[in-house]
């Protein structure tokens, strides 16, 4: 029996997709903006002129919204060409196990392809042991790089 059907997010989707972000943000003990944070998804995934792609995983006996995967195009200046950035791929904890992240990571991958973007790059933080097993079995390769950040303000 289906567990889990991945989608396209659609706009009806945002509340969940906010409530997720807000979720996953903690659970990597990062930081997110909740504050209309619906309004500024919708924004950049459904505006005149999208930013970002997204899916979700849907529990099939109820319809609920349990995981999503978010996607950018990103330039990549010394290839000469775009990548994909893996922005989220998460699942709440009682949709672990059936196959979503799997599934999630194989939509957003058909994404690139359809998009003739040759690979995704991501990062996860270094104490997700159990993201870091995932990603090695489906064969991705761990980059040696910091991610930093710097607000734009002066």
């Amino acid at each position: 029996m289906t567990f889990l059907a991945i989608r396209p997010a659609k706009r009806q989707d945002v509340d969940a997709l906010a409530e997720l972000c807000v979720e996953h943000a903690e659970f990597e003990r990062g930081r997110t903006s909740g504050t209309e944070l619906a309004a500024r998804l919708t924004e950049a995934l459904f505006g005149e002129t999208p930013l970002a792609g997204a899916w979700v995983a849907v529990r099939v006996a109820d319809g609920q919204v349990v995981g999503f995967a978010s996607a950018s195009a990103v330039f990549s200046t010394w290839q000469g060409k775009e990548f994909l950035h893996l922005d989220c791929l998460y699942l709440v904890e009682s949709a672990r196990g059936y196959g979503g992240g799997y599934l999630l990571l194989a939509a957003v991958r058909e994404h690139a392809v359809q998009r003739k973007i040759s690979w995704l790059e991501w990062q996860t933080p270094a104490a997700n042991t159990a993201a870091i097993r995932f990603y090695e079995r489906v064969g991705a390769a761990a980059l040696a790089k910091q991610r930093f950040s710097l607000s734009s303000a002066p």
